[in-house]
């Protein structure tokens, strides 16, 4: 795990450097260092003239994107709900967040490593801006249900939508003009010292989440006679958590201990998407869906 210095040295610094020896691959660590410096590397599998080094979590996120397509479609028919079009943005940006995790911090190795690092380097840039702006809708989607403005309305959807694209392409530029250097303000240094990256793709995200959770709880105990939605994002809510714990904390020893063939990635991956699925099952629980309204389009 990272030691105490490091860690330090990242919330108050910014300094990727100690950690991304420990964690496992993240986007942000590919944009800065490009390249697979670890404390403890995974062994992968060799597929012929490609080698997967996170074998285990690109076949996690295959199974995840058919259940967030699946979660996808039952959202889409739940026609009377309240944000349904709002929650299908968000399913759609999860969907490319963990279509890009498979590429962009699958551990790829092939003949041609130079190439493969300029893609990897554009998939991981992408992923961040992805991560920051599916973490914005879900912020968003949170105030839907309060009706400041008419969910399902152009307002709402291109709102939404377009706000989530320009954070998208904010966090996604940081990413590139820190890893490239288009300009000298975001050069992170030889200490890879980067707080503006850090802040749009962890400080922000973060700040995002917290503040839907308290919006959900809001909404439940002033608008609603029901409290059994707090229990799926009470749950949603420790699965993030420990997928954190997974990521930060405990990922090297992981990789110890099964002689370099997975660390805590594979595990965060499973709990986001616990914990993604459980923000589908409190939307769905507070929401009307009169399908005997709908019944004559089946």
């Amino acid at each position: 795990m990272p030691t105490l210095a490091a860690t330090t040295d990242f919330f108050s610094l910014g300094a990727w450097g100690g950690v991304c020896s420990t964690v496992p691959m993240l986007p942000m660590c590919q944009v800065l260092t490009r390249r697979g410096d670890k404390v403890c590397p995974l062994r992968g599998v060799n597929l012929g003239q490609v080698t997967i080094l996170d074998i285990a979590d690109v076949c996690l996120c295959l199974v995840v994107l058919i259940l967030t397509g699946f979660i996808a479609y039952r959202t889409h028919s739940k026609y009377a709900a309240v944000g349904r079009s709002e929650m299908g943005i968000f399913n759609l940006f999860f969907f490319f967040t963990i279509a890009f995790q498979i590429i962009s911090v699958g551990g790829w190795i092939n003949s041609e490593p130079q190439d493969l690092r300029d893609f990897l380097l554009w998939a991981a840039i992408i992923h961040c801006g992805l991560v920051a702006a599916t973490t914005w809708i879900l912020f968003l989607n949170g105030l839907v249900a309060f009706q400041f403005v008419a969910d399902g309305s152009n307002l709402s959807i291109y709102g939404i939508g377009g706000s989530g694209l320009l954070v998208f392409v904010g966090a996604a530029y940081v990413a590139a003009d820190t890893a490239i250097g288009w300009t000298s303000a975001l050069n992170p240094g030889p200490a890879l010292e980067s707080t503006i990256l850090a802040a749009v793709t962890i400080y922000l995200p973060a700040l995002f989440l917290v503040l839907y959770a308290l919006l959900a709880v809001i909404l439940v105990l002033t608008q609603l006679s029901v409290r059994k939605p707090l229990m799926f994002l009470g749950c949603g809510g420790a699965a993030f958590l420990l997928g954190q714990i997974f990521t930060f904390a405990i990922s090297d020893a992981i990789c110890t201990g099964t002689k370099q063939m997975i660390d805590g990635k594979v595990f965060a991956t499973l709990l986001t998407f616990v914990g993604y699925a459980c923000v589908y099952m409190f939307w769905s629980d507070i929401t009307e869906d009169e399908w005997d309204d709908f019944e004559d389009q089946f």
